[in-house]
């Protein structure tokens, strides 16, 4: 069964105004020292010994109306998830909303790609709604270390351990997968065999 993301975030512009670029590369030679190797144009050009234009091209956006980031935790989908016992499926349901609203309220880079980094607007606090089905909103503050302390309450009354390290062996995956395979080819002769 697929179960539906239980953290979505998503980061918008409004209002966006594309902008483009163009680029010209200018040879460290001159058009005579090139001429003098003999070579031709398309040679010299392809070795980077000519000018070359770039044409136009994407050069980001002026976003008019904003950017806003926002992050759902979605509490229908959290509902879905079960331990296989109903003595245990609370435990795990609050272990899971402890890690979502731990990583809900935590420190976020904005770092998305090479020239585009966010900053949070100065003098606008983040907002923090509870959705409901019917629309209606209400707001509710949660600040990042009581999200982390009812995360790790939650982690220990799920029974998580202490943390522990495992070093992927290659082989051992590999020998699975050998396995794995000719299992499936023992099965896919004795279909062709009946």
């Amino acid at each position: 069964m697929k179960l539906p993301r239980l953290i979505g975030s998503t980061v918008r512009a409004y209002c966006v105004e594309p902008l483009t670029r163009a680029a010209q590369f200018f040879s460290a030679f001159e058009k005579d020292e090139t001429e003098e190797l003999g070579y031709n144009q398309d040679f010299l050009s392809e070795q980077g010994f000519s000018d070359a234009p770039a044409g136009r091209g994407p050069g980001g956006v002026i976003a008019r109306g904003g950017i806003r980031r926002e992050t759902v935790l979605n509490l229908v989908s959290l509902r879905a998830l079960s331990a296989g016992n109903g003595k245990d499926t609370p435990k795990l349901q609050r272990y899971i909303v402890g890690l979502a609203l731990a990583a809900l309220t935590g420190p976020v880079n904005l770092y998305l790609r090479e020239g585009c980094l966010l900053v949070a607007a100065s003098g606008q606090p983040r907002v923090q709604e509870t959705v409901f089905r019917d629309g209606q909103r209400h707001p509710f503050e949660l600040e990042a270390q009581s999200a982390l302390e009812y995360a790790r309450a939650a982690a220990a009354a799920f029974g998580v351990g202490e943390d522990w390290e495992a070093t992927f062996d290659k082989q051992a995956v590999a020998a699975v997968a050998d396995r794995s395979k000719a299992k499936a080819e023992g099965k896919g002769r004795k279909k062709a065999s009946t």
